[in-house]
């Protein structure tokens, strides 16, 4: 009975399929990796852009805004500010006599007073050479 094994030019053929699909496919498996998270992000921002917008609107509704601080009102007797820290969080604080301080956002690169609202930014670095950018206007009501 003779046996039949592959020759050299059936592996070497197979090896040089493995060589071209193997590179597409792991490139494949990181552009859905990265789709994959930027979605989630997106999400995430859209959650954290609804509780800066209830928030804001709240204290403009209910608060004395105080002249000099773009960002601050005066709310049943508390100093309510808003402001980001080093590390990219936006919390809402209350100053004296009602303490307290509660982060709304994270990732914020850009939170100021613009003529009707705020502008919100939010960034996400996806990798190292590429990251991701979203900017959102909240209109809020003359005092």
């Amino acid at each position: 009975m003779s046996r039949r094994a592959f020759t050299a030019v059936e592996l070497a053929i197979c090896l040089t399929i493995l060589i071209v699909l193997i590179p597409l496919v792991y490139a494949g498996a990181l552009i859905v990796e990265e789709t994959h998270s930027l979605g989630l992000w997106h999400l995430q921002s859209a959650d954290q852009l609804r509780s800066v917008t209830e928030e804001l609107r709240l204290d403009v509704r209910r608060g004395v805004p105080i002249e000099g601080q773009e960002l601050a009102w005066k709310l049943d007797g508390c100093q309510v500010s808003y402001r980001v820290d080093e590390r990219g969080v936006l919390s809402r604080e209350l100053a004296e006599p009602c303490r307290g301080a509660r982060g709304l956002a994270t990732g914020v690169t850009a939170f100021e007073r613009v003529q009707d609202g705020v502008e919100l930014e939010l960034t996400r670095v996806l990798r190292p050479t590429r990251q991701e950018h979203s900017r959102f206007f909240i209109p809020l009501e003359a005092p």
